[in-house]
């Protein structure tokens, strides 16, 4: 009996018709797990890559990564490898000119794509990452933090509120609030869930998101629109019903190249690229590239800088630990922000609500200056200026865990901690013990000692720098 809804295969049937057959028994195989590298911090391991990412690979299982001091470290971050196609569509529309200066995540938690964008944009370039629900809102500033990019801000906002910014974007990608039948194969409860009626709220949602969002796109701008579904209604359909409604845009094409097992998706005037679980090695999903005709009035926005007392402090704070110091500025005491976001930072703040600009990376107090924990992940971290401590993966762990241990140091102070050649943590030394700067929230809670003696694998052993 299959474990899928019967309206689901039916319309399977109908849509893939003599692949049908093949493309169900692909959602019964086992899910591949993939990560994609953050490039400034590590260039290459030793794993088969994802055909269309420079830095994504497949491992050859599901380790524990909360028990892998490289994923505290940011080194890495965990995500589906179809989603990864998101870097060929921006590293192609850059060589034909695009700009993407101003760059809105709208659906942006977990941070999978944000992480992904800000490695292809600029340091003089910003990023928005929105995110309405107020859980995952908490677990996209996590993972921007740890990420360590400084020219990215989170916002909370519904897609009506950018609609307001006439005209502020460069480039926006909407990864809708979907039906998630391309995630069936990895999370079979997700199928349970799945109903007809479901399918089409959902495109009646994503209609609202895309012609909300619409305005803040400036003419000739970029946006990226995609789903986890194969559901044409979601998809195809749906981006054609939008055109027929009134938006003016055209869907555009990028190379891809035919070894990939990428699926070209056409419906009249609209062209998509499918990622179908019987082709690629990957999970569901839909792309399509929606560029903003040319009619709309261009925008009228300058940069204007966000004037604060305190911003001047970087001349201590940022020398103490950063490199290329040039590129950042301080708003407030406790982040560090590129200048790329303070320039339109006050546009932002009228009309957005804003989470965190940056990066937080610690406090003045009567007793000087307190590091942050995510001072530890940022980039730009100057190993010259801070002082390192070596501890191993047990050590790493116990950190991780706020557990009591030993270290030889003699001198009080702050300490970075080094796991092989991620810094990954900070300790204050306070003479016979020391504090652990670990937020309490982001601590291990799960028995990791016997997993830990198991663990049989390491995705940096064979790491080449």
């Amino acid at each position: 009996m299959s474990q899928w809804p019967t309206p689901f295969e039916d319309r399977i049937k109908l849509q893939f018709k003599e692949d049908a057959t093949q493309f169900l028994n692909a959602l019964n195989q086992p899910s591949a797990t993939s990560i994609r590298l953050n490039s400034s911090k590590s260039s290459k391991i030793n794993f088969p890559k994802v055909p269309w990412s420079s830095n994504g690979y497949f491992l050859p299982k599901r380790p524990i990564f909360t028990l892998d001091p490289y994923f505290w470290a940011s080194h890495y971050y965990v995500q589906e490898a179809s989603s990864m196609f998101l870097e060929q569509v921006i590293e192609q529309l850059k060589l034909k000119g695009h700009p993407f200066h101003s760059v809105l995540d709208l659906c942006a938690a977990p941070g999978g794509k944000s992480t992904l964008i800000s490695n292809l944009i600029k340091i003089t370039d910003f990023l928005v990452c929105n995110e309405i629900i107020e859980k995952r809102n908490a677990a996209l500033k996590q993972n921007i933090s740890k990420w360590g990019k400084t020219n990215m801000v989170v916002t909370q906002n519904n897609a009506s509120d950018f609609g307001k910014m006439i005209h502020f974007f460069d480039a926006i990608a909407v990864d809708a609030p979907c039906s998630g039948e391309g995630l069936f194969r990895k999370d079979p409860q997700a199928a349970t869930e799945w109903n007809i009626e479901n399918t089409e709220k959902c495109a009646l949602r994503q209609f609202d998101i895309l012609n909300e969002v619409w305005p803040a796109l400036k003419p000739g701008g970029i946006l990226i629109y995609s789903t986890c579904t194969f559901n044409p209604g979601e998809n195809e359909k749906l981006l054609l019903q939008l055109k027929k409604s009134g938006l003016l845009f055209n869907t555009i094409s990028i190379e891809i190249d035919e070894n990939w097992g990428i699926s070209e998706v056409k419906n009249e005037e609209i062209n998509g690229y499918g990622f179908y679980p019987h082709k690629v090695k990957g999970e569901g999903f839909f792309c399509a590239i929606l560029q903003k005709k040319e009619e709309e009035i261009q925008s009228h926005y300058k940069p204007s800088f966000f004037n604060t007392k305190t911003k001047y402090i970087q001349d201590y704070l940022l020398n103490e630990f950063l490199e290329h110091i040039s590129e950042y500025a301080m708003p407030q005491s406790t982040y560090a922000v590129s200048h790329s976001v303070l320039k339109m930072l006050p546009v932002i703040k009228k009309h957005l609500y804003i989470k965190q600009i940056g990066i937080p990376i610690g406090e003045e107090s009567k007793n000087g200056f307190i590091p942050n924990y995510y001072l530890s992940t940022i980039e730009g971290l100057d190993e010259k200026k801070i002082d390192i401590v070596e501890v191993n993966k047990f050590q790493a762990l116990q950190f991780l865990s706020k557990e009591i241990f030993d270290l030889s140091i003699e001198k009080k102070g702050y300490y970075f901690l080094r796991y092989k050649n991620a810094i990954f943590g900070i300790i204050k030394h306070i003479g016979n013990r020391h504090n652990n700067l670990l937020p309490p929230n982001l601590r291990i809670l799960m028995e990791w000692k016997p997993l830990f003696e198991s663990q049989d694998f390491d995705i940096f052993d064979t790491e080449t720098k």
